[in-house]
């Protein structure tokens, strides 16, 4: 631990390691992951690296608190809380998002059909206009044939 550790470590002149291998999550202590059985053993020298720095009062608030719910100690956001924070907007944003998407599909939908619509009724306002207008200037003469529209 450099500074304040549990993910926020900044450590001077820090530096990458090169990656030898496939991580393998071991779990915690007492909780032994993918086979790590061996951590559990009097024998592991690295036990103490993995034990909780928490004192017993704040694991028992953890633990009593809902699984999405945000856990804060001392007043100040922990990083997990900040995670589980960010995964909530994240979730309600793809929701918003969806939606929106939905509304603006059906809404240009209806757009489409109105304006469909509403060409052509002014296409038909236009040739009656047109008709009248020819039969007013030429009086009793037949227009001439529409020419086809493509």
């Amino acid at each position: 631990m450099c500074t304040h550790g549990c993910g926020a470590d900044s450590c001077d002149d820090d530096l990458e390691l090169a990656p030898t291998g496939d991580v393998v999550n071991l779990g915690e202590l007492k909780t032994p992951m993918n086979g790590a059985l061996f951590v559990s053993s009097p024998k592991w020298l690295l036990s103490t690296k993995m034990d909780t720095d928490f004192p017993n009062e704040v694991i028992a608030l953890i633990d009593a608190t809902p699984a999405d719910a945000i856990s804060t100690l001392r007043g100040r956001s922990t990083i997990r809380g900040t995670i589980q924070g960010s995964d909530m907007v994240y979730d309600n944003i793809k929701d918003s998002a969806s939606t929106g998407a939905d509304h603006t599909g059906a809404a240009l939908n209806t757009a489409n059909t109105q304006t469909a619509n509403s060409l052509g009724k002014a296409k038909a306002a236009t040739g009656n206009f047109l008709t009248r207008a020819w039969k007013f200037v030429f009086k009793s003469k037949q227009p001439p044939a529409p020419a086809e529209s493509k």
